[in-house]
Order: C-alpha cells, then sequence, then structure tokens
C-alpha cells in the first residue's frame, strides 16, 4: 500500500531545520535552507531520510 507525504509540512520542517541550524551551528546552513525551496517533492523525501527525519509522522 502506497503512503501518502504530507510535502509541504515535511519541506516546512526541513527549512526550518536548516534555517535554525544557521543560527544555532553554522552559517553555511542557510544555504541548504534556501536549496529546500527548490527540492521536488522526491528530494524533499530523500533530504529528509538523509538528515534522520521520521516520515512515518508525515504520513497522511
Amino acid at each position: 500500500m502506497e503512503q501518502i507525504i504530507d510535502i509541504r509540512r515535511l519541506r516546512q520542517d526541513l527549512y526550518d531545520h536548516f534555517g535554525t541550524g544557521a543560527f544555532a551551528v553554522s552559517p553555511a546552513m542557510i544555504l541548504e535552507a534556501d536549496k529546500i525551496k527548490r527540492l521536488s517533492d522526491e528530494e524533499i523525501i530523500i533530504k529528509a531520510e538523509e538528515e534522520g527525519f521520521d516520515l512515518s509522522r508525515y504520513v497522511i
């Protein structure tokens, strides 16, 4: 069974993740936050997995 991911929410959470990191960890992370806005839906899912996001929290 195919699961539907709330991409809008996942994209926002990824953006927040990198945006917060830009202030707390490294200013270079703001560039990553900016890239999140331009990623396709598939790329958002891949990026979220790479960053350790639990995608089950985004199933609609």
